[in-house]
């Protein structure tokens, strides 16, 4: 939405607002990747994932490391469903 606030800025303060709305569309570009990743491995159920098979496991992995690049693995971790002590193991 554009408002009057927008059309009064500077070139460098729209810039800045460039910069900012960037990282917040790679920053939730990272959860819905996760997200994907969760809905794809749990057959559509959310309660518990099961790391049973690799493929579930290296899903999440890939998943959760291209996230890692903007969020940090606390955030990731917490979205994906999983402790800190599954994921290093």
């Amino acid at each position: 939405m554009v408002t009057v606030v927008v059309l009064d800025m500077s070139e460098s303060d729209l810039r800045a607002e460039v910069v900012r709305l960037r990282r917040r569309v790679r920053i939730l570009t990272a959860v819905v990747g996760l997200l994907v990743a969760v809905l794809r491995v749990s057959d559509r159920r959310m309660p518990r994932i099961g790391f049973g098979d690799r493929t579930t496991r290296a899903t999440l992995m890939r998943a959760a490391s291209r996230a890692r690049k903007v969020l940090p693995a606390s955030a990731v971790l917490k979205i994906v469903g999983i402790s800190s002590s599954r994921y290093t193991a």
